[in-house]
């Protein structure tokens, strides 16, 4: 996996050697843009728009994978309509797709995008809805800064580790059932393909952790626990120290260079 690991960055510093200069500043603030306006059109119109799926690709409404990026669902809102949780929906993205996209630089994060929107696309048929494209920026978030705090609900801190956990876990529950206990394989296509760009950008160095980690562990137990006692007094003669046996007492001979002896020692000895 260290391999896949140095594989995959070395043809990412390929591509954007040679693709970077076509990388879109401020894709974040676009989305938002075309989100609010994709989602915001059909919420008022009723068009009807971005709703993707085999059967309309193939009776001829091919056209709406255009929109297909932009169109998320949003509920209604104890009866103020859809435009709250809308609002709610942008601003989040804003917060960690603008975090994410300085983490990762305009082309990567440009890349991770339309990766996400592919595969997203061919998961359409299985079930993937556009949001995978928004839960890979918020799981790439929690991957490069797991520790960071943020508001459930706006109201309890937790960790974004956590919350990132949980909903992968939310989302894979039932099809890992469906695998395990009944060997049915289509449920769990749709959500890997959802999530394949993630694998992609940040499966390897994933791995990589996880190996290092119990290394990491073994360092952090070393630095942690108490040095190890070192012996004050030692007998020239016998080598005992006090730690050895506590009830021994130590004097240096007044006969000797700078040497120190037990008690057991200190009148019987040959002078140095």
């Amino acid at each position: 996996m260290t391999r896949l690991a140095i594989a995959v960055a070395y043809r990412m510093r390929w591509l954007e050697k040679h693709f970077g200069k076509f990388a879109v500043p401020h894709l974040t603030l676009a989305m938002i843009i075309l989100t609010a306006v994709v989602t915001g059109a059909d919420l008022a119109f009723e068009l009807g728009i971005g709703s993707v799926s085999l059967e309309s690709v193939l009776g001829g409404q091919w056209w709406h994978i255009f929109f297909y990026p932009f169109r998320i669902s949003v509920g209604d809102f104890f009866g103020f309509g859809p435009w709250i949780p809308l609002f709610v929906f942008l601003y989040v993205y804003w917060l960690f797709g603008s975090q994410l996209e300085i983490l990762m630089g305009d082309f990567r994060y440009n890349l991770y995008i339309l990766l996400g929107v592919l595969f997203t696309l061919l998961g359409s048929p299985f079930g993937v809805s556009a949001e995978f494209i928004y839960l890979g920026v918020f799981l790439g978030v929690a991957t490069l800064n797991p520790n960071m705090q943020i508001l459930l609900f706006f109201i309890i801190p937790v960790r974004i580790k956590w919350v990132a956990i949980f909903i992968v876990a939310t989302i894979l529950f039932n099809p890992l059932v469906a695998l395990v206990f009944y060997q049915e394989f289509w449920p769990i296509l749709g959500p890997a393909l959802g999530f394949l760009n993630y694998l992609i950008f940040f499966g390897p160095g994933l791995w990589k952790r996880r190996a290092a980690q119990p290394v990491r562990q073994a360092k952090f137990r070393a630095s942690s626990e108490p040095p190890a006692p070192t012996a004050i007094h030692r007998c020239t003669v016998c080598g005992q120290t006090e730690l050895d046996d506590p009830r021994l007492e130590f004097r240096f001979c007044v006969d000797c260079t700078d040497h120190e002896y037990c008690q057991n020692h200190l009148f019987n000895h040959e002078h140095i």
